[in-house]
């Protein structure tokens, strides 16, 4: 079923009665049927594809370019988290097989700090000339060399937009994320919240589709392409997070199976059995009131990522940047919904969800990167 079809106000008005609405949202792809679901059905060193259980790749050329092929499954490669970076359009960079590297720079650009994350990040200010300003003038990756420097907060660099430790650079070694955004591993910035609508409440999906934000206690942004997802990203500043680096957010530096650790607890994110005392999966299935819902962001205070996200597991699919071969957005949605049968699986850090094919759904939402 596609829902990309249905008015602004059909969207509305789903969102106010999503109270009691199984069978539509059970056709929102969250049975577990026959088929393989995820590697973790398949035998040892095969992976699950289109529900197949198959080996992924023999090689890295067997794989998008982005990606490694690791033990027969391509997986994104860590140096190519955020890469290419959007942040710096003045830049033409590519990632191949875990490095990154900028190709060229827009004219009157200049990498002066060999760093691809923020590409051709200067351009030559005062005809080049160095001054007393903050800048880096002759952008040589140093600022206001030559000239006095005084330090600021002991000497000890933070985002604050001034070279506190008078090494020459301003924020130095930081990654200085927006207020509505957190820094994930010392590695990119991910959004607080669940993505939603600038119009968004408590009890309205909303009707602004303007661009993405991340913000505590409205009901997230559904009914979304991955295409539509990435454009109100993109909207804000942002970015549609990339594979590795939702995949770092949920499961930390220890490679955890949820947000909040390895064993599964119904009552900590919000799933088909978030409301029962009986923690066994579905159990609310076996009710004669449906008690499952959508809920505004951040309305389960455990559900936290390792750096501090809410709701990564649960409550809705969260869009992804992944690519096809040919470079082409398709996305896979990460971390289930609040309506899924077995939670306890399809809410673990390294499902994917590969049946939407991008198309908008009732329970699939999106969250940004930088």
């Amino acid at each position: 079923m596609k829902y990309r079809a249905l008015t602004i106000q059909k969207r509305t008005l789903m969102s106010n009665v999503v109270l009691g609405c199984g069978l539509l949202w059970l056709l929102s792809g969250c049975f577990v049927d026959s088929q393989c679901q995820s590697s973790a059905d398949c035998a040892s060193g095969e992976v699950c594809i289109n529900g197949d259980c198959r080996f992924e790749c023999n090689d890295n050329a067997d794989c998008a370019i982005d990606y490694e092929c690791v033990n027969h499954y391509c997986l994104f490669s860590e140096g190519c988290i955020g890469c290419p970076y959007p942040d710096a359009p003045q830049a033409t960079s590519r990632c191949e097989h875990g490095v990154c590297e900028i190709l060229s720079c827009d004219e009157n650009w200049v990498d002066a700090n060999d760093d691809p994350r923020d590409g051709c990040e200067c351009t030559p200010t005062n005809n080049g000339e160095e001054i007393l300003d903050t800048l880096d003038n002759d952008c040589d990756g140093l600022t206001d060399e030559g000239f006095n420097c005084e330090e600021t907060n002991d000497g000890v660099e933070i985002c604050d937009g001034k070279d506190n430790d008078c090494n020459g650079k301003i924020d130095d070694g930081l990654v200085c994320c927006p207020d509505d955004m957190l820094v994930v591993g010392d590695l990119f910035c991910m959004d607080i919240y669940e993505a939603s609508r600038p119009d968004a409440e408590e009890n309205n999906i909303g009707q602004d589709e303007s661009q993405a934000t991340s913000r505590p206690g409205v009901l997230p942004w559904t009914y979304v392409t991955v295409e539509e997802a990435r454009q109100a990203c993109q909207n804000a500043g942002k970015r549609l997070c990339h594979p590795g680096e939702w995949l770092t957010a949920c499961e930390g530096d220890t490679g955890l199976t949820y947000t909040y650790g390895n064993e599964y607890d119904n009552h900590i994110c919000n799933g088909i059995d978030a409301y029962c005392e009986d923690p066994e999966p579905n159990c609310d299935y076996s009710t004669t009131e449906t008690r499952y819902r959508l809920m505004p962001t951040a309305s389960f205070p455990q559900c936290l990522s390792p750096d501090g996200a809410y709701d990564v597991n649960g409550n809705v699919w969260e869009w992804d940047a992944t690519t096809n071969n040919s470079g082409e957005l398709v996305g896979r949605a990460r971390g289930g919904a609040f309506n899924c049968i077995n939670s306890r699986k399809q809410h673990t850090c390294t499902y994917e969800n590969y049946r939407f094919y991008g198309e908008a759904q009732p329970n699939v939402g999106f969250r940004c990167c930088k």
